[in-house]
């Protein structure tokens, strides 16, 4: 059984949020296309430098696949404290 947009908005946040060096999520959308979960969020990082964002990303990115096992693909898109 697949949980609800809804939840899986949820589950998805609380996932991106446990990552060390994401701040906040901004925003985070997931839509069911048959049994796939496509997604995408804007997050806030808190990194000095490109590779230590990577790195948080690529975490991210990991959490979610175990928070969610039916995501298929997932955009995350970083802003920095400076920008905001």
């Amino acid at each position: 059984m697949r949980p609800s947009r809804c939840i899986a908005s949820v589950w998805a946040n609380a996932a991106l949020l446990a990552v060390l060096g994401i701040t906040s999520v901004d925003r985070a959308q997931l839509r069911w296309v048959g049994h796939r979960l496509p997604g995408a969020a804007i997050v806030a990082i808190d990194a000095t430098t490109t590779v230590a964002a990577a790195s948080i990303v690529h975490d991210a990115h990991h959490a979610l696949e175990h928070a969610l096992p039916n995501l298929d693909d997932f955009l995350i898109a970083q802003q920095s404290h400076r920008e905001r």
